[in-house]
């Protein structure tokens, strides 16, 4: 049988005061990055990859009235196909 997995990864990025964009992580939010995550899925569970699916990036802006761009967050994700032969 043949199912998909997705994997997401977000990086958030602050403005500073010289309008530079900095990294940071937010609290309680996964630090891996996607290609961690599929090793180590692939790693726990034996499933096979059939087919490694796109990279989708999306940006969404966060902040407050007077300053909408302060906060962007950048989400990256792919969806895999992969075999389950336990089903």
């Amino acid at each position: 049988m043949i199912l998909t997995k997705t994997f997401i990864e977000c990086r958030w990025y602050s403005r500073d005061a010289a309008g530079q964009f900095q990294e940071f992580s937010q609290p309680g939010q996964s630090n891996l990055d996607i290609d961690q995550q599929v090793h180590s899925w692939v790693t726990e569970t034996t499933k096979q990859i059939v087919h490694p699916g796109q990279l989708g990036m999306h940006t969404v802006w966060h902040g407050s009235k007077e300053d909408p761009y302060a906060v962007k967050c950048v989400v990256l994700g792919l969806t895999v196909l992969y075999e389950d032969t336990t089903r």
